[in-house]
């Protein structure tokens, strides 16, 4: 049952709506709470990639493209990064967007096998293997660094079955299991700096040849895998963790021979959601909003 109702992410001249929420109250009959203004600089996970059409890409001294995977999933990944000073992430939907990026990376996905089809016959195998050849980085997670193995199966049918040769960059290979995998973990990175972060995929990867892992969990167990300037991991979050951020992207401008070094890091999602909450705070009525939950 409606009971009330806020105009959300509001745009443009707040005094232009005037008379606006006493009109919408009058022709529902429920109380608006208020008017939320649009808040350009906040950074927090939307609810999927159709947020992806609006976003604006600026330019930057370290350049990172995410494979715009026709499943894309998990893409709130890289929001962490939108905040690093000289730091531009572009979303590739095809791979005819001119130079290599400094660093590219393969993200998650729904489905795993038709993504990787798609990757290889949209060209990208060419954007990969250039963004190595100068020197650049490329990195999968979850099910980018499936792709990224000699082969993916699908033998419970989890997704569309078979098996597809994959991009042959690490020594792994996947099969895809119904049971989903939904963890948190922590460990030690292979540059040293800590991680925290969560797991949640359907399938298990295995090395076919020795490779030095992503990371070594707490537990005592490896994650992921990593071979020259490729690698891959199944974690999620990682660039929340500000010093492994930094870490990697001073790892990929050294590579990259760029002048440009990130700078010491204070991302947080806690101090962004602290953002929106105060803007809330002096944006709606919140009383209001206390008092209509008491009742229910």
């Amino acid at each position: 049952v409606l009971r009330g109702f806020i105009i959300n992410r509001f745009r443009g001249d707040r005094r232009l709506f005037d008379g606006g929420p006493q009109f919408l109250e009058k022709h529902t009959g429920r109380p608006c709470f208020g008017v939320l203004p649009y808040i350009e600089s906040l950074r927090i996970d939307q609810e999927d990639s159709v947020a992806l059409e609006e976003r604006r890409t600026t330019p930057g001294a370290c350049r990172v493209g995410v494979i715009r995977l026709p499943h894309i999933a998990n893409y709130t990944d890289f929001n962490p990064l939108d905040s690093v000073p000289g730091v531009s992430v572009e979303y590739l939907p095809d791979a005819n967007a001119g130079n290599p990026p400094d660093l590219l990376i393969i993200p998650g996905t729904k489905n795993t096998i038709a993504d990787l089809r798609w990757l290889i016959r949209s060209g990208f195998r060419k954007m990969i293997a250039a963004a190595l050849e100068q020197g650049g980085w490329v990195l999968g997670i979850c099910g980018g660094y499936q792709m990224l193995g000699y082969r993916v199966s699908d033998p419970q049918q989890v997704e569309e079955g078979g098996t597809m040769e994959g991009l042959n960059l690490l020594p792994v290979e996947t099969s895809l299991e119904s049971a989903k995998i939904t963890v948190q973990s922590e460990g030690l990175s292979f540059i040293g700096s800590a991680v925290r972060g969560y797991e949640i995929h359907m399938g298990r990867t295995k090395e076919l040849k020795p490779a030095t892992p992503f990371l070594t969990k707490d537990a005592g167990t490896t994650d992921g895998a990593v071979a020259g300037r490729v690698a891959g991991t199944y974690f999620h979050g990682l660039f929340e963790n500000a010093d492994f951020t930094r870490a990697f992207l001073t790892k990929v401008a050294e590579s990259r021979r760029l002048e440009w070094r990130p700078p010491q890091l204070d991302y947080s999602k806690d101090k962004e959601y602290d953002k929106l909450a105060e803007v809330a705070r002096q944006h709606l009525d919140i009383p209001g909003i206390h008092k209509l939950l008491e009742s229910e």
